[in-house]
Parts: structure tokens; sequence; C-alpha cells
């Protein structure tokens, strides 16, 4: 009698930590995929200065959450799972612009300079380990 309600007990408690496991797992797949949705649906959509200025202000606390490590230039690593970088286009440049730039000239200073303007996500790519998005790249629009 007593083996069998301790085997019962051991099978419940094996039970349990396989449904916590696999309910563990779809809790960080549903967080990944609404991270992802976040700027997946900005994707060749029209925003303001303003919106990209808040979206860099996310991103850039993104990374320092979780401790991306910066190159010598300031500009974060790409860690191939979580870090996340940012390129904008200007109409008046032909070069790309790193978001941590704008970052660190005052992001209050781009918004005053661009607030208004109009920008447009025209890539996203994402990291081949985690599926997590880590490069979005804007163009400045008419």
């Amino acid at each position: 009698m007593k083996k069998s309600v301790i085997f019962f007990i051991i099978v419940i408690a094996f039970l349990g930590m396989i449904w916590y496991i696999y309910e563990e797992a779809k809790i960080l797949d549903n967080q990944k995929i609404g991270l992802n949705n976040e700027y997946e649906q900005l994707l060749n959509k029209e925003i303001s200065g303003v919106d990209l200025a808040s979206l860099i202000n996310q991103c850039i606390d993104r990374n320092v959450k979780n401790e991306v490590e910066k190159d010598n230039k300031g500009i974060y690593k790409s860690n191939n799972l979580n870090s996340i970088n940012i390129e904008i286009k200007f109409i008046d440049s032909d070069n790309t612009i790193k978001f941590e730039k704008l970052y660190d000239n005052g992001i209050n200073k781009f918004i005053e300079l661009y607030g208004i303007s109009k920008f447009e996500l025209k890539k996203i790519n994402y990291h081949q380990k985690s599926g997590i998005v880590k490069y979005l790249y804007f163009e400045e629009i008419n």
C-alpha cells in the first residue's frame, strides 16, 4: 500500500514538473511573439519622429536591461540572442545613422529637428538563435 502511494506521488510530481516546463516555454514563446509583433506592425508604415524617438528610448532600455555590450565606439554589439540595433537613413544624407549616436547627441534634439518628420520601417532582421528582432532599418520619407 505504501509503495503504491509513493509511486502515485512520484508520478504526479513528475507530471506536474513536465506541465510547469511546458507552460514556461509557452509563456516565453508568447513574449517573443508579442515583442516581434510590436515591431512587425510598423513595417512599411509611416511613423513620426516623436514615435521613432520613443522607439529608440525603448530599444536603448531593452539593451541596457539585457546587458548588451558596446564596442569601443559606443555601438551595441549583436549578442545573437536579445540585442537590438536601429539604423536610420535621412533624406539629406547618404549615410545611415546608428540609434546610439542619436541617443548620445540627445533625443530631445532629435525630436526638435525631426519630431514632425515621417519615417518608414523598411527592413527587420531576426536573431537566428532566438528568433527575436535584432535589427530595424528606418528611412525618412517626404
